[in-house]
């Protein structure tokens, strides 16, 4: 199973879900991207920053593929697929 490294973005009076999933790395444990993510958090939410033009987040978490594919069709408008 692979985990990746999702930054959950602030979304103040939008009514919306907003991710920013880091796809390189992957990582196989946890652990791994636990420990990754702690060591590299700066580096994470400026490519984030980039990526996204937003600077304000809520939350960093690691989550593994399948919690990765529900917060993505969760965060979509309807009729759109992930």
């Amino acid at each position: 199973m692979n985990f990746f490294i999702v930054v959950l973005l602030s979304t103040v009076n939008t009514g919306s879900n907003h991710i920013y999933v880091v796809t390189d790395p992957t990582f196989e444990t946890l652990d791994q991207c636990s420990e990754y993510g702690t060591a590299n958090l700066g580096n994470v939410l400026e490519g984030m920053r980039r990526a996204t033009g937003q600077a304000e987040w809520d939350k960093v978490a690691c989550v593994d593929t399948q919690m990765l594919e529900y917060m993505l069709k969760n965060s979509l408008p309807e009729g759109i697929d992930a």
